[in-house]
Formats: structure tokens, sequence, C-alpha cells
């Protein structure tokens, strides 16, 4: 009955703090997601979450495997897309290009470990060409 007060708390807690969605949800399904802030607000709702979990018939690991086919560890970030195109325009250069597209070839695969690829562009006004 609490499921939804849980994910709105979630939600608030990642608008407050603007965390990312594809890394707070690919961390929340890892196992050291406890770790994922420091934030007094965070540990009190990841206990929660945890007491929750604790209550569902499916083992943790069920539960983590369940959440990385669901949650994706690598998505095309629009500033690597923007890198990698201005590589092979500019350059002629696809190595850009190629590394892009091997991380996203497997986005659901958590056992990668390319953080570059994981990072938000970093600017705070950041839009493309579409607006958004």
């Amino acid at each position: 009955d609490d499921d939804a007060l849980l994910v709105k708390a979630l939600l608030d807690w990642m608008q407050q703090a603007k965390a990312d969605f594809t890394n707070t949800f690919a961390a929340l399904s890892r196992a050291e997601s406890a770790a994922l802030s420091s934030d007094a607000s965070y540990h009190d709702w990841h206990q929660r979450w945890q007491e929750r979990l604790g209550r569902q018939p499916q083992s943790a690991s069920d539960v983590i495997a369940h959440m990385q086919r669901h949650n994706p560890a690598h998505i095309p970030r629009n500033h690597k897309v923007e890198e990698a195109l201005a590589a092979a325009t500019t350059n002629a250069d696809l190595s850009v290009m190629n590394r892009l597209l091997a991380v996203l070839a497997k986005p659901y695969d958590h056992s990668q470990d390319h953080p570059d690829y994981r990072a938000p562009s970093g600017a705070e006004a950041y839009r493309t060409f579409c607006g958004t």
C-alpha cells in the first residue's frame, strides 16, 4: 500500500538532489546503492526501500536482475553523440563513433564500466538541436 509513497519519496529526492535518472536507477540496481548519496533523506528512503524489498517473495539477486533488465546502464548522452559526430565530420575519425556504438550496443549490460559514457554533460542549460 505504501509503494506509491516510496516511489514519490525517491522522485522527490531525485528532484531536490538534481539526480540523473539513468544513473540513479542504474545505481539502485547494483549492490552498492546505499552509497549513492550521503544525504540523510536518501539514506532514510534507502532504508525504507530495503525494508520493502524484504517483504517481497523474490530474492535480492532476482530483484537486482529484474531491475537491470529494465534500467539501462548507458544511454546515448547528447554530448557523447555530438562528440562522435564532430570527430567523424571534422576529422574523418570514426573511432569515437565506434566506441560509442560499442557501449550502446549493450545498454543493459551493467558489467560494463564506462563512467565517461554515464556522466551527464555537466552543462546546466544544455540544449540539443531539437530543443530538449
